[in-house]
């Protein structure tokens, strides 16, 4: 279940970063964490921190309910 949730915000991760236009780095850039995190993240290897969500989510432009809500 926990590697689903991972995978799941992942995914989200990414989608909002491509439609942003982003890159990894660019993204990475943003919200002051090395590229490996991001694509971490993104692979679902990682679960961001509370912290990280808030960036990624000031950042991404969505709410924290897009990234994580898995009733979506």
């Amino acid at each position: 279940m926990k590697d689903d949730f991972k995978r799941l915000i992942g995914k989200r991760v990414r989608e909002a970063r491509k439609a942003k236009g982003l890159t990894q780095e660019d993204l990475a850039a943003l919200i002051d964490k090395t590229v490996e995190t991001v694509s971490n993240i993104e692979r679902g290897v990682k679960l961001p921190g509370l912290a990280t969500l808030e960036d990624l989510r000031k950042v991404l432009d969505v709410k924290l309910s897009d990234l994580v809500d898995s009733e979506q």
